[in-house]
């Protein structure tokens, strides 16, 4: 059994370009940061989540949003992290630098950031230039709780905090619970934020 909630939050942005998939009947989960080029990039993370909801399997989702955006006029481009759970097997797909997190006994990042080191410029993005995804799988247990973060939650809370407010708090009461503490940092602009959370057992 899943148990899972997400909410999101728009920025200094005139649009939220996050968007997310939070279907634990399925089993499948997302979320996506739109990069903002100049051009609309939440038409880039709409359509990379609509390709995850309407395909059968992850990486055939990944190649269909990457061309789909590519073809749509100023969309820019998005991070996209999706994952699949079946029973106690865990699959996913990342591109970007939004984050997959596991947390256990501890908070164990399962995708890796497609950026530079110590800078937010992105080396991977869907819908612009060639995208090599992350894939990978684990295997789950009772009582794991499972975290999609876009960057404007991960950069603001570290391991210590993510840990304490998922072994205290429901998972239903988490996501905006992580989305109210990374308002609180100070910061240099305030980014869109979207955290979906999901609870095995």
């Amino acid at each position: 059994m899943l148990t899972a909630a997400a909410a999101t939050e728009k920025g200094i942005h005139l649009r939220n370009q996050d968007a997310y998939l939070c279907l634990p009947g399925r089993g499948l989960f997302a979320v996506a940061d739109g990069v903002t080029t100049g051009g609309r990039s939440e038409r880039a993370s709409k359509a990379a989540i609509d390709a995850v909801r309407n395909s059968k399997e992850l990486a055939a989702a990944f190649a269909k949003a990457h061309a789909r955006i590519r073809q749509l006029k100023d969309a820019g481009s998005t991070t996209l992290t999706a994952c699949t759970i079946r029973g106690t097997r865990l699959e996913f797909v990342h591109v970007g630098d939004s984050a997959l997190l596991l947390v256990r006994d501890r908070v164990l990042q399962l995708t890796r950031e497609h950026a530079q080191p110590g800078s937010n410029l992105l080396t991977q993005v869907v819908g612009k230039g060639g995208i090599r995804p992350q894939q990978g799988a684990a295997t789950l247990r009772k009582g794991d709780i499972l975290l999609l973060l876009t960057d404007g939650v991960t950069k603001h809370l570290d391991e210590e905090e993510l840990l304490a407010l998922a072994r205290t708090l429901r998972v239903q009461l988490l996501p905006k619970a992580l989305l109210a503490r990374a308002r609180t940092k100070p910061k240099l602009y305030e980014d869109d934020k979207t955290a979906v959370a999901v609870r095995i057992g």
